[in-house]
């Protein structure tokens, strides 16, 4: 078994250099064009401060700081299994220079033991953060009052650092799909635990009593359908495969 699985892993390794070196696989531009289509759509970004939590390996904050995002602030602890390890700084900063980037800075904290001035940002991004902002607490918050609290007063703060007119995203996985509600494991999503993941409309319930309006909820499959220039589906769509889905809100 051990070897088939290496066979298959070389022949998909194959295939991918030889997609390519064709032009058919083209990572740089597929994420170019995700943020531009779909992550950022219809947010000017130039003059913005923009704050990314979980940033991980900070490619969000390049693209945003690239297209004209002034200053750009990623949080990103020092922790095993996050976007931090030391080769991956290195390649931070080595981007960061080569683009002469003065703008940008990563700072190895959670948001709920960060501080800054109120009224600072213009953007927040969350890529698959909201649930790892404390995820014994995230599990339990449908039922736990405790759990609500310190996520509720974690967003309240988060809105305090915004601008008021100020956007939100958040992108993650909603606990609602048809994997999850059956209890399965999402060959699409092998190392997901649904129960750390909950609904864009349960997200925005908790959001709007921290001070945020206007939701607005869109669905996407995965990023290899990126490659085919679809960044948005139905629900439904989403619902049978990653429930991967695009939460906007506005700083009221």
């Amino acid at each position: 078994m051990v070897t088939k699985a290496l066979m298959k892993h070389h022949s998909l390794d194959k295939l991918r250099k030889f997609a390519f070196k064709i032009g058919l696989w083209k990572p740089g531009v597929r994420f170019s064009r995700y943020c531009e289509k779909y992550l950022f759509k219809n947010i000017d970004l130039n003059g913005k401060s923009l704050l990314d939590v979980g940033c991980g390996s900070g490619d969000c904050m390049i693209w945003a700081a690239l297209k004209g995002a002034n200053p750009v602030i990623g949080l990103e602890p020092f922790a095993d299994g996050s976007g931090a390890t030391r080769k991956n700084r290195e390649l931070f900063h080595a981007r960061l220079e080569r683009w002469n980037l003065k703008n940008v800075e990563r700072l190895p904290y959670r948001l709920q033991d960060f501080d800054y001035a109120p009224a600072t940002f213009d953007v927040v991004l969350m890529t698959a953060a909201i649930n790892h902002l404390d995820e014994q607490m995230c599990v339990a918050l449908p039922q736990n009052p405790r759990a609500k609290q310190l996520y509720s007063t974690t967003f309240q703060k988060l809105r305090l650092m915004m601008k008021s007119g100020g956007k939100l995203i958040v992108t993650d996985c909603s606990g609602r799909n048809l994997f999850g509600d059956l209890g399965l494991k999402n060959t699409l999503a092998r190392k997901i635990d649904w129960r750390k993941h909950h609904s864009p409309k349960f997200w925005a319930r908790l959001l709007k009593e921290a001070g945020f309006t206007n939701s607005q909820i869109s669905w996407e499959v995965n990023y290899l359908s990126n490659y085919l220039g679809i960044y948005r589906v139905p629900w439904l769509i989403s619902y049978l495969t990653t429930s991967r889905f695009r939460l906007e809100m506005t700083a009221s």
